[in-house]
């Protein structure tokens, strides 16, 4: 009665885990931090893997490999924690974290040893001893002694650990503790979905807080109806809602890793193009960069849909700043100057929050249209493309 919903969750974190390692493949391990994150991405997916295999009785094998990677995950989400924060965990904590997966691992090896509770017992205090005390670390850090974004990131992972950790008590069945269904891996699902999210530049918390409420309401009624139809009561309806919010996940997780490789992939082409330029001319690399410049909802407006403004006047109003958003200008409209007026008018036009000069001669301008962009900027691939743009036009129109 179990395994069906344990087997649905776990295989569905390993869709994600390897889709999350598919998006950050060829970006390279040469830093220590993302070796140890892809190492911990990595362990995670054989250990979800091997859980599944043992459950089906292939080999002994794979109840090995279940418990080895068990111990060894805090061990590695400890050294990814001092590569985050850069500095040292006090020399007993190492000891005693190193020490602790190191004996566990060699008990894995003995079979009548895990199947005994002691050992279960010992497990779970361990990991959760593990990630207590790195989250600890985390929330704990000196914010002054890192950047903004190591801030950012270091932080994810501390909300990231404080959702695993009451999921984590799930693996750990008692006759006094009868939960369903194992949900570790629904935690690492929902962080897997976190990291691409934030790849594909969705990063606001409360759009990913709604996002994820969503789906789970809808897993949640999808399991109570079922479970009222085929009369399998609370269990059978908190499993059916388990088992669908976790294949829900892993294939929304699945679209965004093809997403974030389309983009990565976008923006090597952007780079190159604007170390290198094009020796075809201003118009040439306009039409280089235009498809990728539409998938982030940038629209490009020459001649023609530019006809009835004033360029000129609307140049001149941006100054030495290359984007101006709808903040920038005059709170009341009627404060605005000839060109402000202007550029007020082409953003209601196209739904745009920022509109962007590319060229001045030949004039050229870019929205950033609010259906695609909200009140995000482009990706900086973009920008770099469109200095370049600038710059090609400009040498053009010299003597």
């Amino acid at each position: 009665m179990f395994m069906i919903p344990d087997i649905t969750v776990s295989l569905c974190s390993v869709a994600g885990l390897l889709a999350v390692l598919r998006a950050f493949q060829g970006q390279g391990t040469r830093d220590q931090t993302a070796y140890f994150f892809t190492s911990l991405l990595m362990m995670a997916a054989v250990f979800q893997a091997a859980r599944v295999l043992t459950w089906l009785d292939i080999t002994i094998l794979f109840r090995f490999l279940t418990y080895a990677t068990a111990a060894a995950l805090p061990l590695v989400t400890f050294l990814l924690a001092e590569a985050l924060l850069r500095r040292h965990a006090p020399l007993a904590a190492k000891y005693a974290v190193a020490g602790g997966a190191a004996v566990l691992m060699v008990a894995a090896t003995l079979p009548w040893l895990t199947g005994n509770r002691t050992y279960a017992a010992a497990l779970m205090l361990y990991q959760l001893g593990t990630f207590c005390y790195v989250a600890w670390m985390i929330w704990g850090r000196d914010l002054t002694t890192l950047t903004d974004a190591e801030n950012r990131r270091i932080g994810q992972m501390g909300l990231a650990l404080a959702a695993l950790i009451p999921f984590l008590l799930t693996d750990f069945r008692h006759e006094m503790m009868p939960i369903p269904v194992r949900l570790s891996g629904l935690a690492v699902l929902v962080f897997c979905w976190v990291v691409l999210r934030q790849q594909v530049g969705h990063a606001s918390r409360t759009d990913d807080g709604v996002a994820l409420g969503l789906m789970t309401i809808s897993a949640t009624i999808l399991g109570l109806l079922a479970a009222a139809q085929f009369g399998h009561g609370r269990t059978g309806g908190f499993q059916t809602a388990a088992m669908a919010i976790s294949v829900i996940l892993a294939l929304d997780v699945l679209r965004l890793s093809l997403q974030a490789r389309r983009l990565r992939n976008r923006a090597t082409v952007l780079n190159s193009l604007s170390l290198s330029g094009d020796p075809a001319g201003f118009a040439s690399f306009l039409n280089s960069i235009e498809d990728a410049a539409a998938d982030e909802g940038v629209l490009f407006l020459q001649t023609t849909a530019i006809a009835d403004f004033d360029p000129p006047q609307m140049i001149a109003s941006f100054g030495d700043a290359m984007h101006i958003s709808l903040r920038d200008l005059p709170a009341e409209p009627a404060c605005d100057t000839i060109g402000q007026s202007q550029i007020r008018t082409l953003m209601n036009r196209y739904g745009a929050t920022s509109v962007f000069v590319v060229a001045e001669n030949p004039a050229v301008f870019a929205v950033a249209q609010r259906t695609a962009m909200s009140t995000a900027l482009p990706s900086a691939e973009l920008m770099a493309a469109f200095s370049m743009a600038r710059i090609i036009a400009r040498i053009e129109a010299s003597p």
